[in-house]
């Protein structure tokens, strides 16, 4: 029901609907150079599809078809439909799918690498035997998304640094140096190191978003949709960390997963932060990127639980209906 549900809207949709379809359709067609200096991939796949002989607008659909697929992709290696099924509820398959193409195929790419990281080397017995390949795999994939659109990129380098600063504690930890002295330490660091360049900049920033923040609808709508991305994602992210018990034969796998979840989660508190010094479209922007975490929270109830997604498919028919009556989404279809 789920592919029937997407087929239909790929048929039906106007391609031209969406703001931004001329400029990918000249893209495509090579006359404008925009999208071919700041997507490598996006750029390479239409110019590769149009070489076979493959219609503008064919092509323009197989490039929107890329954050489907991974969804697809992910809900197979994983015997789950639940990912697929999120997707479709939410208003990032519409928007990232043929609005915000290059976010989409970056989306798609990084979500892809995430199913192969957490099948094939969080998830794995034998990891050592796949590990090695899964890794190069995963680094590829993540490669291609960065090179789609730069969210991809600042969102994985913030998760870096902070399996970089756990990994600190770890070694902190097994020098016995306690952790109180050890945070005093890193927070000095970073405070010294920031504090004389950023506080006057971030201070007047920050002001100027205070003056500004009610200044425009576009703005007002665009924080609206931010924080409510956040929100689901904190609602299942939640409810997948509490709400199930670990089935005892998983308790290595579920471990890693709530740490990979809580980990993602934590990495929008510094993107929420930039969004309120800086502009409500960056925030935009970025909180699309939160269906990462809801994908791995489904993925986590679906393991602690037989029978998990019973409030969750509630929600996600809530989700589902709040996208395909919003006057937006409609706009981007037809």
């Amino acid at each position: 029901m789920s592919l029937v549900f997407i087929g239909i809207i790929y048929i039906t949709r106007d391609p031209l609907a969406p703001t931004d379809a001329h400029n990918y359709i000249a893209a495509i067609e090579g006359s404008y150079a925009y999208d071919k200096s700041a997507s490598i991939v996006f750029a390479s796949i239409g110019e590769f599809l149009r070489n076979l002989g493959l219609d503008t607008f064919l092509v323009l659909n197989l490039q929107a078809l890329i954050l489907m697929l991974s969804c697809l992709f992910i809900s197979y290696i994983n015997a789950s439909p639940y990912p697929l099924l999120f997707l479709i509820s939410s208003e990032s398959f519409v928007l990232m799918s043929f609005n915000a193409m290059r976010q989409g195929m970056a989306l798609g790419f990084m979500i892809m690498a995430l199913g192969v990281i957490i099948k094939f080397i969080i998830k794995s017995k034998n990891r050592k035997l796949t590990e090695g390949m899964m890794f190069i795999l995963s680094f590829f994939l993540l490669i291609l998304s960065f090179s789609c659109h730069g969210t991809t990129l600042i969102y994985s380098l913030i998760i870096a640094g902070i399996y970089v600063i756990k990994l600190i504690f770890r070694v902190f930890d097994k020098l016995r140096i306690g952790r109180i002295n050890l945070t005093i330490l890193i927070i000095a660091v970073i405070a010294t190191l920031s504090a004389s360049a950023n506080i006057i900049s971030m201070g007047l920033a920050y002001i100027n978003r205070l003056g500004s923040l009610l200044s425009t609808v576009y703005e007002v709508n665009s924080y609206e949709s931010s924080f409510y991305r956040i929100g689901i994602m904190i609602l299942l992210s939640y409810l997948s960390l509490t709400r199930y018990e670990v089935r005892t034969e998983n308790t290595g796998y579920i471990a890693r997963l709530k740490e990979l979840l809580i980990i993602l989660n934590i990495s929008f508190i510094p993107i929420i932060a930039i969004g309120f010094l800086t502009n409500a479209l960056f925030l935009s922007r970025f909180t699309h990127l939160t269906i990462l975490p809801i994908l791995v929270s489904i993925l986590l109830a679906c393991e602690t639980n037989k029978r998990p997604y019973k409030l969750q498919l509630i929600l996600f028919s809530i989700i589902g209906i709040i996208t395909y009556t919003s006057a937006s989404i409609y706009n981007n279809i037809y």
